[in-house]
């Protein structure tokens, strides 16, 4: 029985020596509290600057070189519209301009006039290129040439249909264009346009009728080159 008195007092004692032999948490951690109603923290998504590619950047003399190139071109187009210039009242000297799908010919003893004897296509492709042997050489520069264009032919309506087979009636005509074409170095100073042939208003729709062309004469009455804009 004494025993028993003595190991019952002997308990508080046991007890305080116990919690003076754990080792306390470090400073400025607060002890782990277990509580399964707190989430863990969010693990924190990146920046968005975090997938940003820096961009490069262009050495001082690189950009100098480019300014350099840019206005020696600027120069060099300059002094080719220069050398242009004497030649406006007739870039026959500078260009060659041709027909390339109906036919046309040039007129013997004339500048900018194209015949063609009969045609039954009803339109016709420009071909612009510059003279290899042009007193004015076009290298650098960008430029428009417009053109006005006469055309006058005849035109033959022939009846078709079994009531009046074999009539047919003529008109002479003469249809107005004006066309626009643009040379730079990235096509050789050469473009193309495809245009009517005739003027389609004149011409019968009726499926009676069938039309055929005649004396076709073409006409250069005004040509022009322009320095093209540059877009910035």
């Amino acid at each position: 029985m004494m025993q028993i008195l003595r190991a019952v007092a002997l308990l508080p004692v046991l007890l305080v020596a116990a919690c003076a032999n754990q080792a306390p948490p470090p400073r400025g951690v607060p002890a782990h509290v277990s509580n399964p109603d707190i989430a863990p923290p969010a693990t924190p998504a990146p920046t968005p600057l975090a997938n940003v590619k820096p961009q490069p950047v262009v050495p001082l003399p690189v950009v100098d070189e480019l300014k350099r190139q840019q206005a020696q071109q600027k120069k060099d187009a300059d002094d080719e519209a220069q050398r242009l210039a004497p030649y406006q009242k007739n870039l026959f000297q500078v260009f060659r301009l041709s027909e390339t799908l109906a036919g046309f010919k040039p007129k013997a003893k004339a500048v900018g006039v194209y015949e063609l004897a009969a045609s039954k296509t009803g339109k016709l492709r420009l071909a612009l290129a510059q003279l290899p042997n042009s007193p004015a050489r076009l290298a650098s520069g960008s430029y428009v040439v417009s053109l006005d264009l006469a055309i006058d032919y005849t035109e033959k309506q022939e009846c078709i249909a079994s009531a009046c087979a074999g009539k047919s009636e003529q008109f002479e005509r003469t249809t107005n264009h004006s066309v626009q074409l643009a040379l730079n170095p990235k096509n050789n100073f050469s473009a193309t346009a495809t245009l009517p042939l005739v003027d389609v208003k004149t011409t019968s729709a009726s499926p009676n009728y069938r039309s055929s062309y005649s004396n076709l004469v073409l006409t250069v009455r005004r040509m022009t080159a322009s320095v093209a804009k540059v877009q910035e």
